[in-house]
């Protein structure tokens, strides 16, 4: 009989080597649709701080080790910022903001 409770299991991670693809996709789309104007240079370097951003979760453990799933939460995150927080941000700028 071995002891079960002095030996350390060590937890199992779903490491997905491919999880960058969607936010390198995400910017190649950004750079080959969209016309080149200042708009787009914001695009292309906020996809990339979100593929960053998946890379570095996914190497910390976050999603347990998943880049798939880091990769689309980053992604989503990111337009959840723009679609949202960037309108209201702006609207409150705007309630107090004179335009004198």
């Amino acid at each position: 009989m071995s002891s079960v409770a002095g030996s350390r299991i060590s937890p199992t991670t779903h490491s997905d080597p491919y999880g960058w693809l969607i936010a390198a996709l995400a910017v190649v789309t950004a750079i080959l649709v969209l016309p080149w104007s200042s708009g787009s240079l914001w695009i292309v370097a906020a996809c990339v701080a979100a593929a960053a951003a998946a890379g570095f979760a996914a190497r910390a453990g976050a999603f347990k080790g998943d880049a798939t799933i880091a990769g689309i939460v980053c992604l989503l995150s990111l337009l959840l910022l723009v679609f949202v927080a960037y309108p209201i941000g702006r609207m409150l700028l705007a309630a107090f903001v004179d335009e004198r």
